[in-house]
């Protein structure tokens, strides 16, 4: 029992990468001034805008899908008359 109480404990492991590439909050605001120095405001706007029509777009045609297979059965139907 008194050996067992002397016996040192293997320390854990910890992941030297991953604690050393971790991203915190001074880093993103480096990197957010960067971007903004090299695109300038007004660029950024434009393509902050620009992503969100797309999202938009995107959403919009997620939820029109029905509508677009009836026409895709249409069309299917209109090349069969013409053949």
């Amino acid at each position: 029992m008194i050996g067992n109480a002397c016996r040192a404990r293997p320390k854990a492991r910890t992941n030297a990468a991953a604690s050393t590439m971790a991203v915190g909050p001074w880093q993103i605001v480096v990197i957010a001034l960067v971007i903004l120095l090299l695109f300038g405001a007004s660029r950024l706007a434009d393509i902050g805008k620009g992503v969100g029509e797309g999202i938009r777009n995107f959403k919009k045609g997620l939820s029109d899908e029905p509508e677009g297979d009836a026409k895709g059965s249409d069309a299917e139907a209109r090349t069969e008359r013409k053949a």
